[in-house]
């Protein structure tokens, strides 16, 4: 569920991740995206396999609705029951939760890059 202050929650996560199995291979959407040779060599190996997206569906799903939109909630055991509820470790979970913190700050500055830049534009002189 999108949240009214624009927060990114782990529902959003899930969902970006079943848009990436849904379209395949990432070494084929990262080449696909242009310019992205001169960041460095697209790596051989798969960062996401189709295994590791579904045990991370399970994780979430095993979440409840509070708990996915405000994850600071996770705290050692639920993070058990996490764990038991979807047939993973319990390490396993600190890490979904550990990925998801660092997506959530990279898409907030994001999103705060193109507030700043519309803001620019909007006030420029031109």
């Amino acid at each position: 569920m999108k949240r009214s202050d624009g927060q990114f929650t782990l529902d959003d996560f899930l969902r970006q991740l079943q848009q990436i199995r849904r379209l395949g291979s990432m070494r084929r959407i990262m080449k696909l995206i242009p310019g992205i040779e001169k960041l460095g060599p697209i790596p051989e190996s798969e960062p996401f396999q189709k295994k590791d997206l579904k045990r991370i569906e399970g994780m979430i799903h095993a979440m409840t609705a509070n708990e996915r939109s405000a994850p600071g909630l996770i705290d050692h055991s639920r993070r058990r029951r996490i764990a038991a509820g979807s047939g993973n470790r319990v390490r396993d979970v600190v890490l979904l939760l550990h990925d998801f913190e660092k997506m959530r700050k990279m898409m907030e500055a994001i999103v705060g890059m193109g507030v700043r830049d519309r803001m620019r534009t909007r006030w420029s002189p031109n």
